[in-house]
């Protein structure tokens, strides 16, 4: 399938060059297998796909935004449906130290706090057919100041807390069936 003539579109608002790009990198992420990485794209794709050229692609500046709008506009717009605007973030869950912006984010299809990504999606919905067109895609990046405020606090440990349960060092063994002493009776003097 030839994607260039579905990014047509895009001519008005990007060089050519940035078009081709586009084509080549998204032909290739739609038809490979593992893991996507820069080098890996490359090797997908067919003539112009070079390394380099996938790299001045992810180098390039786009107009995202504009561009969904355009392509929900030219290929999906049906004047007959209803349309209302709406705007979710989600989490997708990932391990590992060195991805930018990982973090503890809460899950409401897990229904708890993970380890992953967190990005926030503005979308068209037609509300007709149940379909959701996508036209803004931010990630969230957490500051400093709101990790500080996430991590859990330490709570101090009362006097209680920090004895130890059991017998205490130096007790000896009591005989259980002896007699105690009632409080607030006399019975000890």
């Amino acid at each position: 399938m030839d994607i260039l003539p579905l990014f047509a579109c895009f001519e008005l608002l990007l060089p050519t060059i940035s078009v081709r790009r586009l084509a080549v990198v998204a032909q290739a992420v739609l038809t490979m297998t593992g893991r996507i990485t820069m080098l890996s794209i490359s090797r997908w794709t067919e003539k112009g796909g070079s390394y380099r050229t996938v790299n001045r692609f992810f180098a390039t500046k786009l107009p995202w935004s504009e561009m969904f709008a355009k392509f929900f506009e030219t290929h999906n717009f049906n004047a007959e449906h209803e349309y209302i605007l709406a705007g979710d973030e989600t989490v997708v869950g990932k391990s590992g130290a060195e991805t930018f912006g990982i973090d503890r984010f809460f899950s409401g299809l897990k229904g708890k706090v993970i380890r992953g990504l967190s990005f926030f999606v503005v979308s068209l919905v037609d509300v007709k057919e149940r379909k959701s067109y996508p036209l803004g895609v931010k990630q969230t990046v957490k500051s400093e100041a709101e990790k500080q405020a996430s991590k859990p606090r330490k709570k101090k440990k009362s006097r209680l807390a920090k004895a130890v349960r059991g017998r205490g060092k130096g007790s000896r063994k009591r005989d259980k069936n002896a007699p105690q002493a009632i409080f607030g009776t006399d019975a000890n003097k």
